[in-house]
């Protein structure tokens, strides 16, 4: 019995590679779906010009009021009027106090020192230790 060859060719030899693809039914497709794609695109784009057109007839006019309101400042006094300079400032003041000696209430004594010198002298000294509470009475 004779083995039967696929469409065009001689027995015992290999198809080729295009004929198990459709060139033409795969660009048929692609050109498809590129075309249902730019339709989907235009269709969104002219529903959003629709919803914006919409939304712009019923929204109300701006007040001349709010207009008004929005150029003038706030009355008297206004309290920070520059906060990228005030914080600068606050965090200049805190950097000073926690790095340099000072008296805190000189009548009492009290002062302050840098907290990497309080931590020398914790260090030397130690933490002072609690009383051990007292042991239970077991009857």
């Amino acid at each position: 019995m004779s083995e039967r060859a696929p469409h065009g060719q001689e027995p015992g030899k290999a198809r080729p590679f295009d004929d198990e693809i459709n060139v033409r039914a795969l660009a048929y497709y692609g050109l498809a779906l590129a075309a249902v794609t730019a339709l989907v695109l235009l269709a969104m784009w002219i529903l959003f010009g629709v919803l914006r057109r919409q939304a712009t007839e019923r929204d109300p006019a701006p007040s001349p009021l709010l207009s008004a309101a929005e150029r003038r400042l706030p009355p008297d006094p206004r309290l920070q009027t520059t906060p990228e300079a005030d914080l600068r400032s606050l965090r200049a003041e805190e950097e000073e106090r926690l790095t340099s000696y000072g008296w805190v209430d000189p009548a009492q004594g009290l002062a302050r020192i840098p907290i990497e010198r309080a931590l020398e002298i914790t260090a030397e000294r130690g933490l002072p230790a609690r009383p051990a509470p007292p042991a239970e009475v077991k009857p």
